[in-house]
């Protein structure tokens, strides 16, 4: 059977990473990675080092599936212009340039900061957006622009709303801060303790769904979560049980409303979402293999 050829933008980010170990096990994909650096990056059968906001190094294949992962994320870049010359500009030029298959496969990450509905307990793909912050705007803008340059194509485009992602050695998140602290003893503070939680979803699931999901010729953009919220105090006491550390913390209240999101659009088109008490388990054990 001949290998299907598959793209992991930010291939150097631990999602990329974790995209890579998966598609290994499966024997039947040829991984290639696009990064600014060349760094523990010998699991992808193939690397292209180059900066999207600068150069695009043509590629000559054709793709079966893209993972459309790199971006300029809000706990590495402070500059607005940074946002939208990696998010829009720069992500643009690049997938000008790729070449898909037919019945192509397309992920693009994106973010559920797309939307600034400060007023509303739960949020769904019709939420005000966001129309000022750098991030929020630059995601939203190249989810347009993506969809008007694939409108005509035969592919499959699914644009994900992600929130929390959990993946094996993430950072940047209120969850991976937490394992983090409690790991060394630190106090963790709990925004709003006894609200409930479930803006937190796997990358396993996100992979299975590309992978397994019934093709179909469409561009769909839907949220994505996790099924079964729970209470944010007992999710960082799973955490604190599973690392077998003493759970410091303190309480703070705040007048944000604790989101949910609503994932009734991804259901609608296969998505299996996750149970959020497994995705904890799991993230927060694979931290205690880390210590």
């Amino acid at each position: 059977m001949k290998r299907k050829n598959v793209l992991i933008t930010g291939a150097n980010s631990p999602f990329g990473k974790y995209i890579c170990s998966y598609l290994k096990n499966k024997n039947n994909f040829k991984i290639y990675g696009i990064s600014r650096r060349d760094e523990n990056l010998e699991e992808f059968d193939e690397v292209f080092i180059f900066d999207i906001r600068k150069n695009i190094i043509p590629i000559e294949c054709e793709f079966d599936y893209i993972f459309h992962v790199a971006s300029a994320v809000p706990s590495k870049y402070n500059i607005d212009q940074d946002f939208f010359d990696i998010n829009v500009n720069g992500s643009l030029s690049l997938f000008r340039s790729i070449k898909i298959s037919n019945k192509a496969v397309i992920i693009n990450m994106s973010s559920t900061s797309v939307y600034d509905d400060p007023d509303n307990e739960f949020i769904n793909e019709e939420s005000k957006k966001e129309v000022k912050k750098a991030y929020g705007l630059s995601k939203l803008t190249f989810e347009n622009e993506l969809h008007k340059l694939f409108f005509n194509k035969e592919c499959m485009l699914i644009t994900l709303r992600i929130p929390v992602l959990l993946v094996p050695e993430i950072k940047g998140n209120f969850i991976s801060s937490w394992a983090s602290k409690i790991i060394n003893g630190q106090q963790i503070t709990l925004y709003n303790p006894n609200s409930l939680l479930n803006a937190v979803i796997s990358g396993k699931s996100i992979i299975q769904y590309a992978l397994y999901a019934d093709y179909q010729n469409k561009k769909i953009t839907m949220n994505l979560a996790s099924k079964n919220a729970i209470k944010i105090i007992e999710v960082a006491k799973i955490m604190s049980k599973i690392l077998d550390k003493k759970l410091i913390y303190i309480e703070e209240k705040n007048d944000r409303l604790n989101q949910q999101i609503v994932t009734n659009l991804a259901e609608d088109n296969g998505f299996k979402i996750p149970d959020l008490k497994t995705i904890i388990k799991d993230f927060t054990s694979t931290c205690k293999n880390y210590v």
